[in-house]
């Protein structure tokens, strides 16, 4: 199976502390939304609606054996066509979820995820949003996506591969219109502002998962420390992620699941973030 998990099983999980979640809920639950063109939950899909980040980032999470499993965690692939200029479904159907689960599951926490169209549609999601909403999702982490909204910017990160020309169209990792990442952005984005536009999108590969390209960070480096600020308090995901630290290659929108450095480092953040409370 494709899921990219360079976290070898010998190391052993960190436990976390949490409570048990009711009957049919998660402890944790990633909503994740897949870039343009990646396919829908079928049973031929093995990325199940996730797109293969989202997919290898949900292994991560949900997986015993990996140092960023987290216990009673699940996911739910946001459902929208991905096809060009659907993010406004996508945002849609993220909230329309999170607030059904929000009824059924009270105790439930949540990480929000996307890569490319689908960051954009996490992104446009966030200021709608209630502060109760808010205050159940522990973490947000988006792949050659925009750079983190002002009102999430302390449990976002914004991972951008160098080469990657939808995240990296401006300084600091950031397209037009949205705030967060650090360095070289441009300022917030007022809530209720209009959303950021598309990007034109690379050519989707033709099936199965993205060819290993390696890749570099090109995600700002204020970002990418407060990212491993947070990794740190978990040493065997600390650890992991070292081993990886010198990869190199072209780089680009969509090697995040073959590079599988950042998504690693998202699962780790995610982790993170969750343990804190």
């Amino acid at each position: 199976m494709l899921f990219n998990l360079a976290l070898l099983a010998t190391i052993a999980p960190t436990a976390l502390v949490a409570a048990a979640p009711s009957a049919g809920c998660a402890s944790l639950l990633l909503v994740y939304a897949r870039a343009t063109g990646e396919p829908a939950a079928t049973a031929n899909s093995w990325s199940k609606g996730y797109g293969a980040a989202g997919y290898s980032l949900l292994q991560n999470i949900t997986k015993a054996g990996s140092p960023a499993h987290i216990e009673g965690s699940d996911g739910y692939p946001v459902n929208y066509p991905a096809g060009m200029g659907t993010q406004n479904q996508g945002t849609a159907d993220l909230i329309r979820h999170m607030t059904a689960q929000m009824a059924a599951c009270p105790q439930q926490k949540y990480a929000l995820g996307g890569h490319s169209q689908g960051g954009f549609a996490v992104v446009d999601a966030v200021p709608k949003m209630n502060a109760a909403m808010l205050s159940k999702v522990v973490a947000i982490t988006m792949f050659g996506s925009p750079a983190c909204p002002g009102a999430v910017k302390g449990k976002c990160i914004s991972f951008c591969n160098q080469g990657d020309t939808v995240c990296s169209s401006r300084p600091g990792g950031a397209p037009p219109g949205v705030s967060g990442g650090g360095g070289g952005a441009p300022a917030a984005a007022a809530e209720g502002a209009a959303a950021p536009k598309m990007p034109k999108m690379p050519k989707m590969p033709k099936g199965g998962a993205p060819k290993d390209m390696g890749g570099m960070p090109g995600m700002s480096s204020q970002e990418h420390k407060r990212s491993m600020m947070a990794v740190a308090a978990l040493p065997d995901c600390a650890t992991a992620l070292t081993w990886t630290t010198a990869n190199k290659g072209k780089g680009g929108h969509m090697t995040y699941n073959s590079d599988g450095l950042y998504v690693r480092e998202a699962a780790c953040y995610i982790k993170a973030m969750y343990s804190r409370g």
